[in-house]
C-alpha cells in the first residue's frame, strides 16, 4: 500500500512538472514569423526622389583598389598623361591619378 502511494505521488509530481515545464516552454518561444526582403528593405520598384539621384551619383570620395579620389570642383595645375586618368572606376591602377566619372573630376589623395 506504501508503494502504491508512493508511485501515485511521484506521477503527479511528474504530471505536475511536465505542465509548469510545458507552459514555460510555450510562453518563453514566440512564434516566428516570415519577413521577406522586400519588407526590411523596402519594395524595390520605389522610385528614390531625385535629389537623391544625382547626389548617389556624384559622391565626395571614391575609394577603390589603388586607392581613395577625392571630389574637385576644378581642374589642378597639372598636366596628366594619359596612363594617369581613369575613366573607370574598376579600370584604375597604381599609375591612376585623376578619374573622370559622370563629368566630375576625382583627384587621387596621395597621403591614403
Amino acid at each position: 500500500m506504501v508503494a502504491n502511494k508512493t508511485i501515485i505521488w511521484g506521477a503527479a509530481v511528474l504530471a505536475i512538472g511536465a505542465a509548469v515545464l510545458t507552459e514555460a516552454i510555450t510562453t518563453n518561444v514566440q512564434v516566428g514569423t516570415t519577413t521577406t526582403k522586400s519588407q526590411t528593405l523596402g519594395d524595390s520598384s520605389e522610385r528614390l526622389p531625385d535629389v537623391l539621384l544625382e547626389d548617389s551619383k556624384h559622391p565626395d570620395k571614391i575609394i577603390t583598389k589603388d586607392g581613395s579620389y577625392a571630389l574637385k570642383k576644378e581642374l589642378p595645375d597639372y598636366n596628366f598623361s594619359s596612363d594617369e586618368i581613369a575613366y573607370d572606376i574598376y579600370k584604375t591602377n597604381a599609375k591612376t591619378k585623376m578619374l573622370l566619372k559622370d563629368g566630375d573630376i576625382y583627384i587621387k589623395d596621395e597621403n591614403r
